[in-house]
């Protein structure tokens, strides 16, 4: 693996580092403790870029989200915000269709099957009982192709083909760069999703184009690539560079030097025109002149060893580099997630199925909600 992974449009090219660039629009904001980063890919210089479809990537994150905490009520209430535009009309027959995307048998992929556990499923209340105030709302967890032998891509185009829904949301787990998000970040976005992606198994996508229905992701970090850890260690100590200075520091040396011989010849001249004529000092400037270019060589001497030590320092540090990198070779395709993984997938789960509920069902209580998906 070259370079980084991340789902993350935040953590994509010059996104990350809080650069501008083209095609793309960020916004921030900040609301009690959970900040708020809106990515907006605008054309295909944007997706060039970032590496993602054109659409809005919506990120909320925050460092603390313990059950009880006021942060983790706050997230879950800016995730409903973001929910309810692309939410269709409550009496749209067609409904919502919540996806859990991953495989319940893996602990850190079972954040999607988990979270459409708890989603509450109004079709049979509806059709049945023929309760009000309740938005149509269907779940599924296809599960994945390695258990089913059914690509997820498959099983959602007949559950298209014959509930007609108007909006799909689809829950999956996902892979950052920057191992604090794990558990901390929830990204939206309209773009759709491609099932796997985040642990290199490609399958089909899920999207406006391939279902002819509106997508929505959602997902959570869960894991992060060890050959990232390592390349991000790398960044911070400066090996990824050393070359680079080297290089850079033998051109500033250089420059430096022809800039003081081309000023001190240029005094010397018009020190000697402007005192006395040409012709009578020519043995005074041949002596000037000497003295110049032993001061010169000395100066020369002196600047070779210092850029001869930043060079060696350098190759030191490109050695660590290449060390670096037959590591970060040897761990591709290992992933890391953290010890306590069960139990943050089960709260991650709660806090994306609790935001869900209560968009996609506003006339209902937290309690009322609680209770009908016990």
């Amino acid at each position: 693996m070259n370079g980084y992974y991340t789902d993350l449009a935040i953590e994509s090219g010059r996104v990350a580092t809080g650069g501008e660039a083209p095609g793309v629009r960020v916004s921030r904001d900040e609301n009690q403790g959970v900040t708020r980063v809106r990515v907006d890919v605008l054309d295909e210089r944007g997706e060039r870029e970032t590496g993602r479809r054109k659409g809005t990537y919506s990120t909320l994150y925050s460092d603390v989200l313990d059950e009880g905490d006021p942060a983790r009520s706050t997230l879950r209430d800016m995730l409903i915000s973001e929910l309810r535009p692309y939410l269709p009309p409550e009496d749209a027959p067609g409904g919502v269709l919540v996806l859990g995307l991953g495989n319940r048998q893996v602990t850190p992929d079972a954040l999607g099957p988990r979270t459409a556990d708890m989603v509450l499923g109004t079709r049979a209340l509806l059709d049945s009982v023929g309760l009000s105030g309740l938005r149509r709302v269907m779940t599924a967890a296809p599960g994945v192709y390695g258990s089913t032998g059914i690509e997820a891509g498959e099983a959602v185009k007949g559950l298209v083909r014959e509930l007609h829904p108007e909006l799909i949301i689809a829950v999956d787990a996902l892979c950052a760069r920057d191992f604090t998000r794990i558990a901390s970040t929830v990204q939206l976005s309209d773009s759709g999703i491609q099932p796997g992606s985040g642990v290199g198994n490609h399958r089909a996508e899920l999207s406006r184009d391939s279902l002819g229905v509106p997508v929505l992701a959602i997902g959570v970090p869960m894991v992060v690539y060890a050959a990232t850890i390592v390349r991000d260690v790398c960044d911070r100590f400066g090996w990824g560079t050393a070359t680079q200075h080297c290089a850079q520091h033998g051109r500033d040396v250089s420059s430096e030097r022809n800039a003081h011989y081309r000023t001190a010849a240029h005094e010397s001249d018009s020190q000697h025109s402007a005192d006395t004529p040409h012709e009578a000092h020519a043995d005074e400037r041949d002596d000037a002149r000497t003295r110049q270019d032993a001061y010169n060589r000395v100066e020369v001497n002196a600047h070779n060893s210092a850029s001869a030590q930043h060079c060696a320092d350098s190759q030191r540090e490109a050695d660590a580099q290449r060390d670096a990198d037959r590591l970060s070779d040897a761990l591709d395709g290992l992933i890391v997630t953290p010890r306590e993984i069960d139990s943050l997938i089960e709260r991650s789960a709660r806090l994306l199925s609790e935001a869900i509920n209560l968009a996609l069902h506003p006339s209902l209580s937290e309690e009322e909600l609680r209770w009908l998906t016990i």
